[in-house]
């Protein structure tokens, strides 16, 4: 039993260990499976990983390949893009009005464009260029300028380089170009490129130019005008000033220049006026002589130390007209009155030297011609004097302070009267009766002689009227018509609407007019005379023999009656056969034109015995009457009882 207990002990146990030892296997499998399971896991999920990335490099690949595409699409565009670029360019450089220049600095060569060489004149087969040959191209005076220009663009000091400069385009040939571009610099500020543009701009510097010259230029003489002038002065007094210098201004006209367009045609005045010109610069530096109008030049001369010197300056240019101008072939004597003004003595702004220079030269006019004044007070409180005057005379026009006088005009044979000369007299409120010769060259000056000879007119033929009435055996009224009054394109109207209102006849009414309105413009003064004539006034030479008139003109000029000046009346015409022997040829020459003759300045019974004895038909002067008012001629006219 102990053995089968034994056996059965050692049976069991046998059993338990083979169960444990197939448990214990059976755990290991287990856990080898857990394990295999869990690395299969860890494989498939590493699988899916690798086949996720492989996925993810196969879309990448795609993507890839598909910006490959892109890019390789975008090359060919560019490349077409490139293409059509550079052939634009090459467009642009060669069809260009313009050149095209390229300045590689590493290389120091240029590149022009065919259009660029064709411009300066380069050989076509040429491309590159130096420096120095371009510079060589441009004119010597002007590359201080371009090389300034250049250096201050590579400074970057300006955006662009550009300038304006002369260039040369055959030998010995300039023209202006517009030279424009801009640099390329590196990291370190140097410049690596310069490319730009050559435009030429000659025709438009040109324009420029002549506009300039239109602006600031006499046309005529090709002097600085006016305007040049206020610049120029108003530059020299500010540099004056600073230096403490004098300057000093000539103002200077020609003498008689009227007559000499009057007489030989405005065309021959300009010659005249163009010679002057070109004598008178050679006295001062070159823009500093002008031509402000007319016969009217200006001198600067800033450079002058004393007044010595000056006067010295004004005999020189008086003694250049000494010798006659060359003219069409002819010798013509010429003289200029100069006035003089300087600074700082006699103004320190332009607007005042000029008046005064100005003021100084009508005193040297006034004192003969010929000659020169220098500025001082007295002429200033002249011209004051006769500022004042005109400011009377505006006045005396509106308020009338005015009044005719009459001297008579008296009949030679008959030793009776036959008709008047109006002439005016100015009743001044202070200075009382002041006579025409005091008023009527300022009058004839500012204009106001129009108004003045209006009047005149029309209390001339008022009067006229009245004395018609009366019976007085007036013939007619003889009127003085002034330069500028027979020149007012209102003239005839006035006349026609004063004949009007008054109801006079054209016959009443002898219209006297000067040699000098005779031959200002023959043209239109017979025009005028013409139909003077027509409407039926006698016409009247006035001043006969003083002037440059021609005897031919005697026989065309639509006048009746010719007025010997009172100058040819000498005291002692009985003893002066000279006197005597013009006289007698005005009266012969009138006569055989059908003119009458009225001589004035009668103030002798010599000088009357004579006209008488030389059929002189009408005589005027103190012999028988001075001019007398209203009043008083009437009473003359009773004493001597006028007859038609």
């Amino acid at each position: 039993m102990e053995q089968w207990n034994q056996a059965y002990f050692f049976e069991m146990t046998s059993i338990i260990i083979i169960q444990i030892i197939l448990i214990i296997f059976l755990l290991i499998n287990i856990i080898r499976r857990k394990q295999a399971e869990k690395e299969a896991l860890k494989a498939k999920n590493d699988l899916q990983e690798s086949y996720q990335e492989l996925e993810a490099t196969h879309d990448q690949l795609i993507a890839g390949e598909q910006e490959l595409h892109r890019q390789f699409i975008e090359l060919q565009q560019n490349r077409e893009e490139l293409r059509i670029s550079q052939e634009r360019y090459l467009l642009i450089i060669e069809g260009s009005y313009d050149g095209i220049w390229d300045w590689d600095c590493n290389k120091k060569t240029i590149f022009f464009s065919n259009r660029g060489q064709e411009m300066l004149g380069f050989n076509p087969k040429e491309r590159l260029f130096t420096y120095e040959e371009i510079v060589n191209k441009i004119y010597p005076e002007d590359q201080p300028r371009m090389k300034e220009a250049l250096k201050r663009h590579l400074e970057e000091k300006t955006l662009y380089f550009e300038l304006e400069q002369r260039m040369e385009i055959q030998e010995g040939k300039y023209q202006w170009f517009n030279i424009r571009g801009k640099a390329i610099l590196n990291k370190k500020g140097r410049p690596q490129r310069l490319a730009g543009s050559i435009t030429n701009i000659h025709e438009h510097k040109e324009a420029d130019a002549l506009i300039e010259k239109m602006a600031y230029y006499d046309i005529l003489t090709g002097l600085p005008n006016r305007t040049f002038f206020s610049i120029q002065l108003k530059k020299e007094l500010e540099a004056r000033e600073e230096k403490g210098d004098i300057l000093s201004l000539f103002f200077i006209d020609v003498d008689n220049f009227k007559s000499i367009n009057d007489i030989l045609g405005h065309r021959f005045g300009d010659v005249v006026l163009q010679q002057i010109g070109q004598v008178l610069q050679t006295f001062t530096k070159k823009d500093h002589c002008f031509r402000l109008g007319g016969d009217e030049f200006v001198l600067i001369l800033p450079h002058f130390q004393s007044e010595d010197e000056i006067h010295q300056l004004a005999k020189d240019i008086l003694d250049v007209f000494i010798e006659p101008l060359c003219l069409k072939q002819r010798d013509l004597f010429m003289s200029v009155s100069i006035g003089i003004a300087v600074s700082p003595y006699d103004g320190t702004n332009a607007e005042t030297l000029l008046k005064n220079a100005d003021i100084a030269m009508y005193h040297a006019k006034q004192t003969g011609k010929n000659t020169y004044k220098r500025y001082d007070e007295q002429l200033h409180q002249q011209i004051m004097e006769n500022i004042k005057m005109e400011n009377d005379l505006r006045k005396a026009i509106e308020q009338e302070e005015f009044e005719l006088y009459y001297q008579p005009q008296m009949d030679v044979q008959l030793g009776k009267g036959c008709s008047v000369e109006a002439l005016i007299r100015w009743n001044h409120p202070t200075q009382g009766l002041i006579s025409p010769g005091e008023f009527i060259g300022l009058a004839e000056e500012t204009g106001l002689i129009i108004p003045i000879g209006r009047w005149v007119f029309q209390q001339a033929c008022k009067q006229m009227k009245q004395w018609k009435q009366k019976s007085l055996g007036i013939q007619y009224i003889a009127i003085n018509l002034s330069p500028i009054q027979f020149q007012d394109p209102q003239l005839i109207t006035m006349i026609e609407e004063t004949l009007q209102h008054y109801q006079i006849q054209p016959s009443d009414i002898e219209l006297e007019i000067t040699e000098t309105i005779a031959m200002k413009n023959i043209n239109y003064t017979m025009k005028v005379l013409q139909k003077l004539e027509g409407m039926g006034f006698h016409i009247s030479l006035d001043d006969f023999g003083t002037g440059y008139s021609s005897m031919n003109y005697l026989s065309k000029l639509p006048i009746t009656t010719v007025k010997i000046d009172r100058s040819f009346m000498t005291a002692n015409i009985k003893e002066d056969e000279r006197q005597q022997s013009i006289v007698r040829a005005v009266i012969t020459l009138a006569h055989a034109n059908d003119l009458l003759v009225v001589a004035e300045g009668v103030e002798t019974k010599e000088q009357l015995d004579f006209l008488q004895k030389e059929s002189c038909d009408k005589v005027q002067g103190y012999f028988y009457s001075p001019p007398l008012p209203l009043q008083k001629i009437e009473n003359f006219i009773k004493k001597y009882p006028f007859t038609n």
